[in-house]
C-alpha cells in the first residue's frame, strides 16, 4: 500500500493542490474521512470523495459499490477500454444500471478526455 501510494503521488501530473494520496488501510480512512466531513461541513465546505478503480473492480450493475469503499462518484481508468463489455459497437461506453448517457469532455490543454454520466 505505501509503495503504490509513492507512485501516485510521484506522478507530476497530479495536481497537489487537488488531489490527495491516501496511504495507510481502509479502517484508518473510514474513520479520517467521517471525521473530515464532519469538520469541513461545520465550517461550511463540502468534502466529496471518488475512488479511482480499474474495469477489474466495475460491476455494470451496480457501479458505485466497489466494496470495502462506497463512495458517491468513482473514476475508471482508461484501462477500462481493454474491456470489451465496457464499450458498445459504437465505440461509446455502455450505459451502467440506474445512470443516463455518457458526456464527453476535451480539454485543449490536457493529455486526454474524460467522460461523465449521471
Amino acid at each position: 500500500m505505501q509503495r503504490r501510494s509513492e507512485i501516485w503521488d510521484a506522478i507530476p501530473a497530479l495536481p497537489k493542490d487537488r488531489v490527495w494520496v491516501w496511504s495507510s488501510t481502509y479502517f484508518p480512512f473510514i474513520n479520517m474521512t467521517e471525521a473530515l466531513l464532519r469538520l469541513t461541513k461545520a465550517d461550511g465546505y463540502r468534502v466529496a470523495y471518488s475512488q479511482m478503480i480499474g474495469p477489474d473492480n466495475l460491476r455494470l450493475e451496480n457501479p458505485l459499490a466497489v466494496l470495502p469503499y462506497v463512495f458517491p462518484r468513482i473514476f475508471v481508468t482508461n484501462k477500462a477500454r481493454h474491456s470489451a463489455h465496457h464499450f458498445s459497437s459504437d465505440g461509446t461506453p455502455v450505459i451502467w444500471h440506474g445512470f443516463g448517457a455518457w458526456t464527453r469532455h476535451v480539454d485543449p490543454g490536457a493529455e486526454g478526455s474524460f467522460g461523465d454520466c449521471y
